[in-house]
């Protein structure tokens, strides 16, 4: 009941011991995919685990009404740290689709798809077909129309939906979309002589063949 839900996880890239977060800028990344989902369809929220640990009953209540959890890393702690965030979802709700994208899971989606705390891989970038697996899932549709993704069908099947590549490789809906699934108070700051700073994403890619 109510408007359906999606959920970010943007892991912490450390342990937390042996080294301090490496950078706590917007997360870009997710960022960017938030701002693809039309606020009139979709609640959609990013939970930074670099600026804070979430409990239990935190998760608990953020997952609720979601359609599913995205999470995105690259390789390295975020990995670890995205998988004990899933391990607790999953715990609390079994059924919640959870999807990994990012680097790690684009360039090693077979192996990202076996694990049992990965339900779907999205490969390559994810600002197209997202709002296309919300739509799938809200809607019991099948996903098989869309491209770039792995997943296990009922039988527990791993299947692979045909590569497309998009030419409109810079879509990147309005930047300020993207801000308001974020609490940005965390993120200004000072930089280079001034005093409240944010990032944001301009382009994407190099203009060169190299």
């Amino acid at each position: 009941s109510g408007m359906k839900k999606i959920l970010f996880f943007y892991p912490a890239l450390t342990d937390g011991k042996s080294a301090p977060t490496l950078y706590t800028a917007v997360p870009l990344s997710v960022a960017v995919l938030a701002a693809q989902f039309d606020p009139s369809e979709f609640e959609v929220e990013i939970l930074d685990g670099r600026l804070k640990s979430y409990t239990q009953q935190e998760i608990k209540q953020k997952c609720e009404n979601a359609l599913f959890v995205g999470i995105s890393a690259i390789t390295s702690q975020q990995i670890t740290n995205g998988l004990a965030f899933a391990q607790t979802v999953k715990g609390l709700y079994p059924h919640l689709p959870i999807l990994w994208g990012g680097w790690h899971a684009s360039l090693m989606p077979e192996e990202t798809i076996r694990h049992p705390l990965c339900d779907m891989v999205v490969v390559g970038q994810g600002e197209r077909i997202l709002p296309e697996i919300a739509r799938c899932l809200r809607d019991a549709k099948r996903f098989d129309c869309i491209p770039n993704l792995l997943y296990r069908d009922a039988q527990g099947q791993i299947v692979r939906t045909p590569v497309k590549r998009y030419a409109d490789f810079q879509l990147t809906d309005n930047m300020q979309k993207a801000y308001r699934a974020l609490d940005l108070t965390p993120y200004l700051g000072p930089q280079w002589g001034n005093e409240r700073v944010v990032g944001y994403e301009s382009s994407r890619g190099c203009p060169c063949a190299c």
